[in-house]
């Protein structure tokens, strides 16, 4: 008796009647026995779309090939029906039955759904016509669930289309509700909103024994998935992910962003100073955690270039040895002695003025919101003219495209003055508390004072003194929150 084997496939642990893995199996043996081969082996593709993943692609039918051109008792290879083998037509044929015929000429392909004992063949038309149908047939389940998708978007209040809640939220009809967990996103947000990385945040959670949303143990890709996340300040994002298959972050262009859907677990505010501190290491690659904690805030008063730091000391000193120095004008410093007056006097100020950084900056948000107003004002006064316009001329598919291109940055602009004045909606925000306190910069840990100094300072200049002492002169932030700072600056310039 010839020995064969069986193919069977099914796309999700939710199928069932003709395409669950037990029928097909008995399935498979009944045919076995007409063709008198025994299965030796089943190979079998559980929860895995063949419309996704191509016939190379799927683990069990790589196993299959392997085998069948390797092993050369086995003479027969049985399946289901065509739907289980593809869904794209033509891969089977060319990745999987071609590279096998080619080496292998004296093995057998059968189907269980033929009426008759013939072999499989891919180019007799009944075969061709079951191969275009099943991708036809998932073709049209994919466009349904794509219309599905978007219709529930387009709703009103949108709803979250046929996904799983995010970590901190139960599904409840077609909202999400906070659960036991949000604390847990809270707390996560605030640790990096003082500058811990996503694995010291990790670490913190596991030896806390709280479960991360696999219910194991936390890890650094847990972190970051939860603090990129806007739901967690109540708005809906969709199409975030490339595809199911390419995890990473889709461009911003690509992300469908319906806002304050939700109840937020967190404030916008305190989401716009972790997002901050997240682009800083990105573009800089500044460590938060480092011991230097003015590295890359000093500059030279003299030629304005950014201070280096270098550590001297021999492995095993007990006393440090590092200096800060200028290489254009040749000078070091004492790392220790720097730092130490600095912070005394950024200290001092907050004692003595502990409102004045939060009064300026609130006044700053206030005339971004005005030259955001203004913006938006003159741009509508132009599109008001250019559609009255229209009406009397028709105009060309330029002119056109530059009204699309204003009414996109008025609902920008719009946006931008939405999330701006939030930061000012109440007296108890986050960043108000803050940086209004008295708060006692000495008894911060290295990573928090840290990464407090960044946020309140644009940079310290360091001039030496003919005596050998320096001078500093402490340049505070107008606001902490840097990128909104950055996009306002050509906003401004351009009125």
């Amino acid at each position: 008796m010839q020995q064969a084997i069986g193919y069977c496939r099914r796309s999700d642990a939710k199928q069932e009647n003709n395409h669950s893995i037990e029928i097909q199996m008995m399935s498979i043996k009944d045919a076995a026995k007409r063709f008198n081969v025994e299965i030796v082996e089943f190979y079998v593709d559980d929860a895995v779309s063949a419309y996704a993943y191509n016939a190379k692609e799927r683990l069990a039918m790589k196993r299959l090939k392997d085998r069948v051109i390797n092993d050369h008792n086995i003479k027969v290879v049985l399946f289901y029906d065509e739907s289980r083998i593809s869904r794209q037509i033509d891969d089977f044929v060319n990745d999987v039955f071609s590279e096998i015929k080619e080496l292998r000429s004296d093995v057998i392909f059968y189907s269980t759904d033929s009426s008759t004992q013939k072999a499989w063949d891919p180019n007799d038309f009944e075969t061709m016509l079951q191969l275009l149908l099943a991708n036809e047939e998932s073709t049209k389940k994919s466009s349904r669930a794509m219309d599905s998708q978007k219709n529930a978007l387009r709703k009103n209040k949108p709803v979250r289309p046929g996904s799983k809640a995010p970590y901190g939220f139960t599904k409840e009809g077609n909202t999400l509700v906070h659960n036991d967990q949000a604390p847990i996103v809270y707390f996560i947000f605030h640790m990096a909103s003082y500058g811990y990385s996503e694995e010291q945040i990790a670490q913190y959670l596991n030896r806390a024994e709280i479960p991360s949303p696999s219910n194991g143990l936390w890890a650094p890709s847990s972190i970051n998935m939860i603090v990129t996340k806007r739901v967690y300040v109540g708005d809906l994002e969709w199409y975030v992910r490339k595809n199911r298959r390419n995890g990473a972050r889709s461009d911003s262009t690509q992300i469908s962003l319906f806002p304050a859907i939700y109840e937020p677990i967190i404030p916008l505010d305190l989401w716009a100073l972790v997002q901050e501190l997240k682009m800083e290491k990105k573009t800089t690659k500044r460590k938060m955690n480092s011991q230097y904690i003015l590295q890359g805030l000093l500059k030279c008063g003299h030629c304005f270039e950014i201070l280096n730091h270098k550590n001297y000391t021999p492995g095993k000193a007990k006393k440090q040895y590092a200096n800060y120095s200028c290489e254009s004008c040749g000078y070091r410093m004492d790392s220790r002695d720097v730092e130490e007056r600095i912070v005394k006097m950024i200290a001092k100020d907050w004692e003595i003025h502990p409102d004045d950084f939060v009064r300026q900056a609130s006044g700053m948000l206030k005339d971004w919101i005005k030259s955001l107003e203004k913006e938006i004002s003159t741009k509508g006064k132009y599109l008001q003219y250019a559609e009255a316009e229209s009406k009397n001329t028709p105009l060309s598919p330029e002119i056109n495209d530059s009204i699309e291109a204003v009414h996109q940055l008025i609902n920008d602009k719009e946006k931008l003055k939405t999330q701006i004045s939030l930061f000012l909606s109440t007296e108890d925000v986050i960043w108000k508390t803050r940086f209004g306190d008295k708060i006692d910069i000495q008894s911060l840990n290295t990573t928090e004072r840290r990464t407090f100094l960044f946020q309140i300072v644009e940079e310290v200049q360091i001039r030496k003194n003919a005596n050998g002492g320096f001078t500093p002169k402490i340049v505070y932030r107008e606001t902490p929150f840097i990128y909104y700072n950055k996009v306002m600056k050509p906003s401004e310039e351009t009125l």
